[in-house]
């Protein structure tokens, strides 16, 4: 119990002799991050909240103590922001790190509390994933030009299906279930706009009203106004699907690859790769969700080839919203024409990047962990240049401890099994489920971005590294015992 005691107490005055002074930040970035708020209503941040290391991980009891310790703080810190944070996109990982959204008000408050360590820029997957779609940025760039705009909420449903149209519209059914479930969540989604003060909330809540008393369910909207913090809270919102102006339209042209034509030409046929126009959203989808979209891309994709005369040589890749096809030159000329709003474009499907595994396990010294006598895509002409990257059992590393940040790994893997000690969460938790089989990595799916230094953004978890680089990018930081 003593030596329990000390080792707690060790951990109260390390967190409390780290955050005596104001919380460290890059300057460079702080201004970067404030002209991002401005711009958007809020920014991502993660905050460093207390050091960690590998013996109060390691330690029964002690782990317990520093995961209330950090929960204490994060609460204590939330209290010190206000509503300055946002309530959406916020993480914790117990070990010394949470995400927030801030406003810019909120970021001149971290500069200067004291119940945190360091904090920098975040990453928002949410946020990205929306802003690839046409959609969102032109909702971004109404209410840039604005102040406001008036936006259709598509709201998540596990109970709902829908069907992909030739003139490119998604269109929503379901029963009772699928009503159900889409008031549950549009009611969550305009009380969070209430918080804010958005306008037309009670307007919505008047039409979800008036939906509860359907059978069926035509519709997975919800109309409101949004500003900027508004329309980047909705972004990250757990019950939205997808954010686009009233009346929204998708005139993209679609892109048809020339290269493809012309080697089907020259060789009688192509391997391509033809895209689908999906206005539904992947991102941070249940698994339900997941299967139901592939399902709906599956029936979009066959039927479009389907009426061009392609029923053979297909390979079903939807979940991507792609299809692979070994297609005649006449085939790819019926679909260059087509009028078919549901078809984004084709592409000839060849390789545009090499390994990176093989290359960093030399860059580790632990080339020798690999079988690297036989070349990779020997009739790519890579010449043997990127070896493979087969685990070979026999051979034995250095005996270090390395930490891996990586998006998720088979523990029972016979290179890993038994050897991992500790993981930790730098992200919002997001279900993946994987290409083998439809299990769920282990843990799921997270991001985090990490830099060694003085603004160091990775868990101070200690042990032994190898004589590697600060780690740039990283999803997932897990601690792998020496394997020698």
């Amino acid at each position: 119990m003593r030596s329990r005691n000390a080792l707690f107490s060790a951990v109260v005055f390390a967190c409390a002799s780290l955050s005596a002074q104001a919380a460290s930040v890059e300057p460079t970035e702080l201004a970067s991050m404030a002209v991002d708020a401005t711009k958007n209503g809020a920014v991502a941040v993660v905050v460093h909240l207390g050091a960690v290391s590998f013996a109060q991980l390691e330690a029964d009891g002690a782990s317990k103590m520093t995961i209330r310790l950090m929960e204490a703080r994060a609460k204590t810190l939330l209290q010190e922001l206000a509503a300055e944070a946002l309530t959406e996109g916020r993480w914790e990982n117990k070990v010394g790190q949470m995400g927030l959204l801030v406003t810019p008000a909120g970021l001149e408050i971290l500069a200067r509390t004291q119940n945190a360590i360091s904090f920098w820029g975040g990453t928002s997957r949410a946020l990205d994933a929306q802003s690839r779609t046409s959609a969102f940025r032109t909702l971004q760039a109404q209410v840039a030009l604005n102040g406001t705009a008036r936006a259709m909420v598509r709201l998540r449903n596990e109970a709902a299906d829908y069907d992909l149209k030739r003139d490119g519209r998604a269109v929503v059914h379901g029963g009772k279930d699928a009503v159900a479930e889409h008031v549950s969540r549009g009611n969550r989604v305009l009380a969070s706009l209430a918080q804010v003060g958005a306008a037309r909330v009670d307007a919505a809540k008047q039409v979800l009203q008036a939906q509860s008393q359907l059978s069926l369910l035509t519709s997975n909207a919800v109309v409101v106004d949004l500003d900027k913090r508004s329309l980047i809270a909705l972004a990250h919102h757990r019950d939205v699907a997808a954010l686009e102006p009233v009346g929204y339209v998708d005139d993209s042209a679609p892109s048809w690859d020339a290269e493809a034509l012309e080697q089907a030409r020259r060789l009688g046929s192509a391997e391509v790769l033809v895209f689908l126009r999906n206005p539904m959203p992947k991102f941070g989808l249940s698994t339900v969700e997941y299967r139901r979209m592939k399902a709906a891309n599956s029936r979009a994709l066959r039927s479009v080839l389907s009426d061009h005369g392609i029923t053979t040589n297909i390979t079903d890749i939807s979940e991507f919203d792609v299809i692979s096809a070994v297609l005649t030159h006449a085939e790819l000329q019926r679909l260059y024409a087509t009028t078919d709003r549901r078809l984004l474009g084709v592409e000839l499907n060849k390789i545009i990047a090499t390994t990176t595994l093989a290359t960093s396990m030399v860059e580790m010294n632990l080339a020798p962990w690999w079988n690297a006598d036989a070349p990779m895509y020997p009739d790519a002409g890579y010449q043997g240049a990127y070896p493979s990257i087969q685990w070979d059992p026999s051979s034995t590393p250095v005996p270090i401890n390395v930490i891996v940040f990586d998006s998720g790994v088979q523990r029972t893997h016979p290179m890993l099994a038994g050897k991992v000690v500790f993981e930790a969460c730098f992200g919002t938790n997001v279900d993946f489920v994987d290409s083998q089989g439809g299990n769920r990595l282990d843990p799921p799916l997270h991001q985090a971005p990490a830099r060694a230094g003085r603004y160091s953004r990775c868990a101070a978890m200690g042990g032994r590294l190898g004589a590697g680089r600060p780690v740039r990018a990283a999803w997932m930081a897990r601690a792998i015992k020496a394997v020698a």
